[in-house]
C-alpha cells in the first residue's frame, strides 16, 4: 500500500543513528534506549504543496515528538509536517 501525503506532509521512514555511522564508538545493551528529542529519517514521499526543498530518498533531521503514526489496514505510516524538519543531512564536499 502507498500513502500519498497532502497538506505539506512528508511520509518518512526512521533511521537508527547507528545505521548512519560506519564504526560505532560504544557498545550498549540491545534493549538500551537513549531519550533523544531528535530523529533522522528518509523521505518516502511528499505532498505536492510542500515548499521544503527536500525530496524522496533524502535524509532529514526532525523533532521526533512531531512524528505522527497512521495505521491503515494493518500498515503503518510515519507522517511529518514539513515545518518540523530541522535540516537535510548530506556529505560536505
Amino acid at each position: 500500500m502507498f500513502l500519498r501525503p497532502c497538506n505539506r506532509y512528508l511520509v518518512v521512514e526512521t533511521i537508527e543513528e547507528d545505521q548512519l555511522e560506519e564504526n560505532p564508538r560504544i557498545l550498549l545493551p540491545q534493549d538500551y534506549k537513549e531519550a533523544n528529542p531528535f530523529g533522522v529519517g528518509r523521505i518516502i514521499s511528499r505532498a505536492p504543496d510542500c515548499t521544503l526543498e527536500a525530496f524522496e530518498g533524502e535524509i532529514v533531521a526532525f523533532s521526533s515528538n512531531m512524528l505522527e503514526k497512521v495505521s491503515i489496514n494493518g500498515e503503518n505510516f510515519l507522517l511529518l509536517l514539513e515545518n518540523y524538519v530541522l535540516g537535510i543531512l548530506g556529505e560536505i564536499d
